[in-house]
C-alpha cells in the first residue's frame, strides 16, 4: 500500500521543519504510546522504485544493500524497473544510508495514526477518524495482495488485521488493545489514507492518488492544514480543503450517478460488516463505529 515510499520521504521540507525517520516495519506500542522499533534496517519493495523518490532510491543504490529478485547489470547498474526475474524485487538497505535517521529506532509519543489502504472506488483519499473508528479500520486491515503474497493474486483486494499476518492470538483483542491505547491517550489522532484511485469504474480509471498528493496530505495532516467536512455516508471526517491540492479532484461522487454512488458505498459497507462479524468479541462501539452514517 505504499508503507516504506511514504515513511521514508522528506516531504521536501525545509529550513527548520525537517522529517526524522525512525522505523518502517514492526513497531511495538507501549499502553502510554511509546513506540518500541525493531529493526536497524529496512527491508523494502523495489517495485517501480526511481529516482523521483529521491531518500528512498540514493539509499537502495547504496554498496550497503543487499539485494534479491533485482536487476543487476554487469557495469554495475541497479535496474528496479526490469521485471524479468519477478516484480517481487527486495532490497534491505542500512539506515544509516536514509537522509533523515537519527540514533533512534523508537518514538517516545505516537501523535498520529495514519491507516494506509488502497482501494479504486469510494474510499476517500484522507479521512478523519474518531478513536473507535481507528481501532475499526485497524481490524479491517484494507489492503491488496502482491507479487510477495501470492502472485497469481497480485493487485486483488484483501483483508488483514492490522495488515499484520503475524498476529499471535485473537486478533479482535489486538483491536480492543489498540481501542484502550486510543481512550488513554487522547493526544492520539487516527486518520485512514488511500493510496490507490477514486472513482475507478470498468469504463473509466478514475483519479490515481499519486505519492506527490499523498506525501502532501501527510505534511498537512502534521501541520493542521487540511479543513474538515463529515462524511455523510460513514460519519468520519473527509477533506474539504488541504493546503497545496486541488481535492476537489478526488471527490468519489464526482465520478458515479447518485445510484450508482449508493450501490457502491453499499457494496463495500457490507463487505466491512462481513469482515467485522468474524469478531465477535471486538468492543461493539468499535464494530459499529464505521456504520453511524447508515
Amino acid at each position: 500500500t505504499g508503507k516504506t515510499t511514504l515513511t521514508v520521504h522528506n516531504h521536501n521540507l525545509k529550513g527548520e521543519e525537517r522529517v526524522t525517520i525512525r522505523q518502517d516495519d514492526v513497531v511495538l506500542m507501549k499502553p502510554n504510546g511509546y513506540c518500541h522499533g525493531t529493526e536497524n534496517n529496512f527491508y523494502i519493495k523495489s517495485e517501480g522504485l526511481d529516482k523521483s523518490q529521491k531518500v528512498l532510491y540514493d539509499a537502495t543504490v547504496s554498496p550497503n544493500a543487499v539485494f534479491e529478485n533485482i536487476k543487476v547489470h554487469e557495469n554495475g547498474r541497479v535496474d528496479f524497473l526490469n521485471y524479468e526475474l519477478t516484480t517481487n524485487g527486495r532490497a534491505v538497505i542500512s539506515r544509516k544510508d536514509i537522509e533523515g535517521t537519527d540514533s533512534s529506532i523508537d518514538l517516545k509519543n505516537a501523535n498520529k495514526l495514519i491507516f494506509i489502504t488502497r482501494r479504486d472506488g469510494v474510499v476517500p483519499v484522507v479521512a478523519k477518524l474518531t478513536r473507535e473508528q481507528g481501532a475499526a479500520f485497524f481490524m479491517l486491515g484494507e489492503s491488496i495482495e502482491t507479487s510477495a503474497g501470492d502472485p497469481a493474486k497480485a493487485g486483488q483486494l484483501k483483508r488483514e488485521v492490522g495488515t499484520n499476518p503475524f498476529i499471535i492470538g485473537p486478533e479482535e483483542e489486538e483491536g480492543n488493545r489498540l481501542y484502550k491505547i486510543l481512550q488513554e491517550n487522547p493526544n492520539i489522532e487516527c486518520f485512514l489514507m488511500n493510496t490507490g484511485s477514486v472513482g475507478k469504474t470498468s469504463e473509466s480509471g478514475g483519479e490515481k492518488i499519486t505519492i506527490k498528493v499523498s506525501t502532501e496530505i501527510m505534511k498537512q495532516i502534521a501541520s493542521g492544514g487540511i479543513k474538515w467536512k463529515k462524511d455523510n455516508a460513514w460519519g468520519y471526517l473527509v477533506a474539504e480543503s488541504v493546503e497545496g491540492l486541488d481535492i476537489s479532484r478526488y471527490e468519489p461522487a464526482q465520478y458515479y450517478s447518485e445510484q450508482g454512488f449508493a450501490e457502491k458505498n453499499g457494496e463495500l459497507r457490507q463487505e466491512r460488516r462481513d469482515w467485522l462479524g468474524q469478531f465477535p468479541k471486538l468492543d461493539k462501539a468499535v464494530a459499529e463505529s464505521i456504520f453511524n452514517g447508515e
